[in-house]
């Protein structure tokens, strides 16, 4: 039962991020016109955190997908691999389809800008449509962290420090 709602959700992550790869093109076509750097849209559209998540780092909450890269070393067993890799997935998605509709605001926003007068009140609205949007997508980084996290013992957590800062133990002894 467990092997098929894992396959099962597995399966349509792919759909998803197939998906998530056609709209990328499709946005990057209309990048001419944006306020956004290549950069930024480039992490938007891929789900990149662009240092939302800073508070969660400097306060040892780890990134999933540093945790899925050395999760050997971490010996995470099973359940934690399972959990990791799904926290990791849905937040790449949820992040993926929020910067999406970021980008694309942002392109409302230079559109009306273009114009020979700007609607401030057209301009307000879009900016807190944007601003909301950044809001959540901070929330979906952070959130993946806080859950990364509770999966992991107190000592995975100092390994997983010890080896993103490349640091001695003594600098990241802690207890919980």
């Amino acid at each position: 039962m467990k092997f098929s709602f894992y396959f099962y959700l597995m399966c349509s992550l792919f759909f998803i991020s197939n998906d998530a790869l056609a709209a990328h093109s499709e946005e990057e076509s209309n990048l001419e016109d944006t306020s956004l750097t290549k950069e930024e849209v480039n992490a938007y559209l891929t789900g990149r955190s662009l240092n939302l998540d800073r508070v969660a780092e400097i306060n040892h909450f780890p990134n999933p997908k540093k945790v899925i890269e050395i999760k050997n070393l971490l010996n995470l067993n099973r359940a934690q691999n399972n959990r990791t890799t799904i926290s990791y997935k849905l937040m790449r998605k949820y992040a993926i389809k929020t910067g999406r509709k970021i980008v694309r605001k942002e392109n409302q926003l230079n559109n009306l800008f273009q114009q020979t007068t700007v609607d401030l009140s057209a301009v307000k609205k879009l900016v807190n449509e944007i601003a909301v949007l950044k809001g959540e997508l901070r929330f979906i980084h952070l959130r993946a962290r806080v859950n990364q996290k509770s999966y992991l013992t107190n000592e995975q957590i100092s390994t997983y420090l010890l080896n993103k800062n490349n640091q001695s133990p003594a600098v990241y002894a802690f207890d919980e």
